[in-house]
């Protein structure tokens, strides 16, 4: 059974997060035309997982570089086996989303009153 469920909306797309009455978190991703299912973990990993990939100071970009731009990780999902991770390139916050092989599937740019947004959501 649903018992919390967060639709998190930017310009470029559209991040939910479905929690069901076992705290266990499916994520889905729309862009443009196309959809992800990301995967599922517990509800308290992903959203502090979340908070901390839009926090206004991010790690240290350790994890590599995609797209060209040096990035941190911010999560990796059971089940669909995505993984997010996080930088902030020309102004905004970037999440890039790769698929279980590795391959970048999508990516988010978010502007700063989007992060901010999304942030309050999910701290909310």
């Amino acid at each position: 059974m649903v018992i919390d469920s967060k639709t998190l909306v930017s310009d470029g797309g559209t991040l939910e997060l479905i929690c069901n009455d076992a705290n266990w978190c499916q994520l889905s991703l729309r862009v443009q035309q196309n959809e992800y299912r990301l995967g599922a973990e517990v509800r308290q990993i992903v959203v502090s997982r979340l908070i901390q990939g839009l926090d206004e100071h991010l790690p240290p970009a350790t994890a590599g570089m995609i797209a060209g731009i040096h990035v941190c990780w911010v999560c990796s999902l059971a089940e669909g086996h995505y993984s997010i991770y996080a930088a902030d390139h020309a102004g905004r916050r970037c999440l890039f989303f790769q698929d279980p092989s590795g391959n970048l599937a999508a990516k988010l740019e978010l502007s700063g009153m989007e992060r901010l947004s999304w942030l309050a959501q999910l701290a909310g």
